[in-house]
């Protein structure tokens, strides 16, 4: 892949079209031979973005406008979407999302594993919400209890998630009870001190 050019500097604005998304989420945007990485962006949109970090054969971007949204655009249903870095497509609509987590495994075996085998459709789940059966749930320092912001250990506080099930996270919350009551600490990254550093919670079915 070839490198930036000029035009590519932190802090300009371009317009391209989102072809597709990366691993994480993020609407992926190819311009003068370089692939922009930007939170948020919708497959067939063409936007406006501004640069904000330049790589050695990539660069990252915010949008700055969409012209036409797409219909495949979603409002996110978690207030923490963009905060927590626990979930990447609530901006999608559940087809788009099931599109891209099939386009990867597609990407997956032909770029990466050199096999062309095609991969068919994903068949979507009844109900795509709360239903995880195991929950690991980080404590920060100073005992909040969520999950962790994008790239980071910063520990962002929730109350109900939305693929969490709803017995897992009144148990993190009985036990974030259990240490203010009881004054138990929590763990501390910088100092290597402290009790609770993980909420580990599995479910049945029963619930």
């Amino acid at each position: 892949m070839e490198k930036p050019r000029q035009s590519l500097q932190r802090g300009n604005i371009c317009t391209g079209t989102v072809e597709g998304y990366s691993s994480e989420g993020l609407g992926v945007v190819r311009l003068d031979g370089a692939v922009v990485f930007v939170p948020r962006a919708v497959r067939g949109e063409t936007i406006d973005l501004r640069i904000t970090k330049v790589m050695k054969s990539s660069c990252a971007g915010e949008i700055v406008k969409i012209h036409t949204p797409s219909p495949e655009r979603a409002a996110p249903e978690c207030p923490y979407f963009g905060r927590c870095g626990g979930c990447d497509f609530q901006h999608l609509s559940y087809p788009e999302e099931l599109w891209a987590k099939r386009r990867r495994v597609q990407d997956a075996l032909k770029r990466l594993g050199g096999a062309d085998v095609p991969v068919e459709e994903i068949l979507g789940a009844k109900e795509p919400a709360h239903y995880r059966n195991k929950s690991q749930y980080p404590v920060g320092p100073d005992g909040s209890i969520g999950f962790y912001r994008a790239r980071s250990h910063e520990v962002v506080p929730i109350g109900r998630c939305l693929i969490q099930s709803e017995v897992s996270d009144r148990t993190a919350g009985a036990v974030g009870d259990w240490m203010r009551r009881y004054k138990v600490s929590a763990y501390d990254e910088s100092t290597g001190r402290g009790l609770v550093r993980h909420i580990y919670v599995r479910v049945n079915a029963a619930g």
